[in-house]
């Protein structure tokens, strides 16, 4: 006996619940992550949103580098694997090989996997808690000084930006980017103040 499966497009109405429930989720995770990095790294996330806020338009410039960086360096670590590899393979040393094989997934690995927590989550952040402060001072300046609403008004409009139908997209990418450059640019500047001390 074969079943047979219709399928059937989804309702305005189901739509409408999807789209809702995903921008509810969208709003709680980053308003967890927002509070949990506000907590173990105030000044980090202090540093990072004045970035924005006093170097917008290098911000957005240095995430597009920082976005390319990232394929870059992947790129390059999977070409170094691949010809050590065959390196030392050729050579005979098998162990050596299968090491860097072994050492240069794992790092490609965990740079995926920090690339996208930076991506999906601080970078967004960073914008929302910019973007909640500055409204909050035109309305309640006492407010924006607050560890929450800033936040939970910056996720709130970045999530409702990000969730709009046909341009979201390009919201999220701008948002993207403009965290990238800030991380780009304290990561920058830290590096250059490490080798002024050394």
């Amino acid at each position: 006996m074969n079943a047979e499966f219709e399928y059937s497009e989804p309702t305005r109405a189901e739509i409408a619940t999807n789209w809702t429930f995903d921008l509810f989720r969208s709003i709680a995770t980053l308003l967890i992550f927002g509070l949990l990095l506000g907590w173990l790294v105030p000044a980090l996330m202090k540093t990072l949103t004045e970035k924005v806020q006093n170097q917008l338009v290098a911000s957005l410039g240095w995430g597009l580098v920082a976005y390319a960086a990232f394929f870059f360096a992947i790129l390059v670590i999977l070409v170094a694997m691949i010809a050590g590899g065959i390196l030392f393979g050729v050579l005979t040393l098998g162990s050596v090989s299968g090491t860097i094989i072994w050492v240069g997934i794992l790092s490609i690995f965990a740079m995926i996997i920090g690339f996208i927590l930076i991506t999906a989550f601080l970078t967004k952040i960073i914008v929302a808690w910019l973007s909640g402060k500055l409204i909050l001072s035109r309305i309640n300046p006492a407010l924006a000084e607050h560890k929450v609403w800033p936040l939970l008004l910056g996720v709130v409009l970045i999530a409702l930006l990000i969730a709009l139908p046909y341009i979201g997209w390009l919201f999220g990418m701008l948002v993207m980017f403009i965290g990238l450059g800030a991380i780009w640019i304290w990561g920058r500047e830290s590096w250059a103040a490490r080798k002024i001390v050394a």
